[in-house]
């Protein structure tokens, strides 16, 4: 019999959607799995329908907690957990019937610690096919751990890949900030004895348009700096020079996005001086000897040069 997956979904205020992210799991193809369901103190039906659907299914649990976040969600999911492997997914996304049982052969196939498939967004006014699409790839192909984190050859998200559980075993969500997979995913790569890409389309992920406040652009901008820093801090102490430079170099793209997101007002003009100062940090760290891809080594030398010109650039490109 197959080992047995532990599928964890933070659920908050989606009880638009939560049925139907539950089906998708309900249908899978693998069937030895349990499925965690967090609620993250909603305050719409989604607890409700959580506990309908644990009465209907065994493997089903749901947890209850007071709104902490989705890493928060998570670690609990985590702690609770008994598979020998970790899947994630949002309460608003669709998996394909084979997510689990074609991530779980990839993994096990390969020997890999972390196998991730290809992903599409939609939307709730899209038509999609939701069945698997086929790559060129007919079994997962190994990713070097600097290609990953360097090159960015993998998508900084935890829902559409599979872990082995032992990976969390000293690595869990950092709470309290936004974009908590980008503090994670780095320190999950380096404790991975071997990662891989399966090229399938297998989870479909839902975006839903909505405004930015100028406070969580704030608190957006402080998230991604504190993340970076210690990522930073995560390979100096390790001495790993080659995985400290490339976090110097993506450090150095990020802040580069995020000044070309600033306003043009006072309050934003000041952020934008902050940024550009701690930006040239950055820049003279870098060691460019390393291989980076040619574009984003353009893209920060003429940055550094010519960041307002650079920055219009972007605006007008779509590039952030």
């Amino acid at each position: 019999m197959s080992e047995l997956i532990s599928v964890i979904i933070p659920v908050y205020n989606v009880a638009k959607y939560l049925g139907t992210c539950i089906d998708s799991v309900l249908k899978q193809s693998f069937t030895n799995f349990e499925l965690i369901l967090v609620n993250d103190g909603s305050i719409d039906d989604s607890l409700a329908i959580c506990k309908k659907y644990a009465e209907l299914d065994k493997r089903i649990r749901v947890i209850n907690k007071s709104n902490g976040g989705a890493a928060s969600a998570r670690n609990i999911g985590l702690s609770e957990s008994r598979g020998s492997y970790i899947v994630f997914l949002d309460g608003d996304d669709i998996a394909n019937q084979f997510y689990l049982e074609h991530l779980y052969k990839a993994l096990v196939y390969g020997d890999f610690d972390i196998v991730q498939c290809r992903f599409s967004p939609f939307t709730d006014i899209d038509s999609i096919n939701f069945n698997v699409i086929s790559c060129n790839e007919k079994y997962p192909f190994p990713v070097s751990k600097d290609a990953a984190l360097n090159l960015r050859l993998f998508s900084v998200v935890s829902w559409g890949s599979i872990y082995k559980s032992q990976l969390f075993n000293d690595n869990r969500y950092y709470e309290g900030i936004i974009n908590e997979d980008d503090d994670i995913y780095y320190r999950l790569i380096y404790c991975s004895k071997k990662i891989g890409i399966l090229d399938e389309k297998l989870y479909f992920y839902r975006t839903r348009i909505g405004s930015v406040s100028d406070g969580q652009k704030r608190q957006f901008n402080k998230d991604f700096i504190g993340i970076y820093k210690r990522r930073i801090g995560y390979f100096m102490d390790r001495n790993e020079n080659s995985f400290l430079n490339g976090t110097h170099f993506r450090f150095a793209i990020v802040l580069a996005l995020t000044f070309s997101r600033c306003k043009k007002n006072k309050e934003e003009r000041q952020i934008k001086a902050e940024i550009f100062e701690l930006f040239k940090e950055e820049f003279k760290a870098i060691d460019f000897s390393q291989k980076f891809k040619k574009s984003d080594v353009i893209f920060l030398k003429m940055f550094n040069m010519f960041p307002n010109l650079i920055s219009r650039i972007v605006i007008l490109t779509n590039k952030c």
